[in-house]
Order: structure tokens, then C-alpha cells, then sequence
């Protein structure tokens, strides 16, 4: 007696079961940039809380900034997230030197630039000063184009200090260049 309800099972061939394996791969990426949408969905219902109390609300605004560019890596969200900490709490050191990092692993060079000055501005310490002359020189020179700006970072670093070696040995390579 046979059962016609029983239908005879054919076992797959070998590129359907390649197949399945990137099916299930691709489920899986899937699911990956689901929950990065999901974490950038709450990033952005954060950022538009409005916490109670300044600080409530600047803490907020760092986890969301920082899990954007750490956790998902979703670099222009977080330049977005860093650039509205700046703009509505002030600059500061940590703000300022995340959105240089960013800045500079986006080759946005003229963001960078004025990031830098921005942390200038800021630099009480003649340590701080030499550095960020020094780099904000090398940006603009490598990256900008900007020689008469790069002279002139390297002339403000030596007024700081006239023995930083730093702006000296650019100073000079700049000056052979010409």
C-alpha cells in the first residue's frame, strides 16, 4: 500500500546549499544593520529629549555622540552629535579632540583646520598651544594647500617657544620648498 500523501524528498545540490549559506549569511548582516538602525534610531530620539537639567541632558548627549562613533561607527552622525555638543554646551578638550579625530578619518581637512583653532583658542597651557600649531601647520601645508597659513602657525609656535622643534624643522622644509 502506498501513502500518496508522501512526497519523495530530493536532497539539495551543491550550489543550492551555497546558496543557503549566503541566504543565512546575508540574514545575519541583515540583522546587523537592523540593530545599527535601531541604535542610530535611539540616538536620535536622545539627542531630542530634553532631559532634565543640564547635565542630565550634556551626559545624553556624550553616550549618544560617543555610541555613534564608537559602538556603531557611523562617523558623520557622530561628527553631527559632537558638533551639537560644541554648539549648544561650549567647546571642550574632549568634544573638540573627538571631532578632530573624526574630522581628519573623514579628510574633511578645512572642518579639521577650524577645529583646531577653535582648540587653540582654548589652550591655556604653552604645551597645548605648540602642539596645536604644529598640527594645525601640518594640516593646512599637507592637506590644504595653505602655505602662507601653515608660515604663519609655525610663527605663532615659535613665538610660544623658539626652540620648538618641531615647528623649526617645518618652518625650514617650508622655507626649502620655496
Amino acid at each position: 500500500v502506498r501513502d500518496e500523501r508522501l512526497e519523495p524528498v530530493a536532497l539539495p545540490a551543491e550550489g543550492a546549499l551555497a546558496h543557503e549559506h549566503r541566504a543565512v549569511a546575508d540574514d545575519v548582516g541583515r540583522g546587523e544593520q537592523q540593530r545599527a538602525g535601531a541604535l542610530r534610531e535611539g540616538a536620535h530620539v536622545l539627542r531630542e529629549r530634553r532631559a532634565d537639567g543640564e547635565s542630565a541632558r550634556r551626559a545624553f548627549m556624550e553616550r549618544i555622540a560617543d555610541t555613534l562613533a564608537t559602538r556603531i561607527g557611523d562617523t558623520g552622525e557622530a561628527i553631527l552629535a559632537y558638533r551639537a555638543l560644541v554648539d549648544e554646551l561650549g567647546p571642550e578638550k574632549s568634544w573638540l579632540t573627538a571631532l578632530e579625530s573624526l574630522y581628519e578619518k573623514e579628510e574633511k581637512w578645512n572642518e579639521l583646520a577650524e577645529t583646531l583653532e577653535t582648540e587653540l583658542s582654548r589652550a591655556d597651557q604653552d604645551g597645548d598651544r605648540l602642539a596645536v600649531l604644529a598640527r594645525l601647520g601640518r594640516v593646512r601645508k599637507g592637506h590644504l594647500s595653505d602655505l602662507a597659513g601653515a608660515l604663519e602657525a609655525y610663527r605663532q609656535a615659535l613665538d610660544v617657544d623658539a626652540t620648538h622643534a618641531p615647528s623649526r624643522e617645518a618652518l625650514e622644509a617650508l622655507l626649502d620648498d620655496k
